[in-house]
């Protein structure tokens, strides 16, 4: 019986990943969208290798929480009237949902789905970006 019910939180983390990935292909151009992708994988890749190889506990907690306070002060820092057609929120809001998705808290299904924003982000780059962003991290 346990584990067969999912947050509201959860919910609408999975329900506001999927919008903002569909106003990040609708509202900007493929350029624009490769642009946002590359930081967008950066971001992501920077954040794993902040707490690869580290066990879990409190130092990768606190690593997590300080990661996820600084893309939402980010995000927050870049809302205008644009929002989502705002190249800067985008990229926030999207590494913030991986943050948010990937941490566990709200349970193991929407933690493997957090993958979706990397789909996202490799679907839009080329096998040579994708390795150039994941030389630059020795992730495990």
């Amino acid at each position: 019986m346990f584990g067969l019910f999912e947050s509201k939180e959860a919910k609408l983390i999975r329900e506001d990943t999927k919008k903002t990935l569909l106003s990040a292909d609708t509202l900007y151009d493929q350029k624009q969208q490769k642009d946002i992708a590359k930081k967008v994988f950066y971001k992501i890749c920077k954040c794993i290798s902040e707490i690869d190889g580290l066990s879990i506990g409190p130092e990768r907690d606190e690593i997590m929480r300080n990661q996820m306070s600084e893309i939402k002060l980010e995000r927050q820092n870049n809302i205008t009237e644009k929002q989502a057609s705002n190249p800067k929120w985008m990229i926030a809001a999207l590494v913030e949902s991986f943050l948010m998705m990937n941490s566990g808290v709200y349970g193991k299904k929407l933690g493997k789905e957090a993958i979706m924003i990397q789909y996202w982000c490799r679907s839009k780059l080329s096998e040579k970006e994708i390795l150039e962003i994941m030389s630059k991290f020795k992730i495990k």
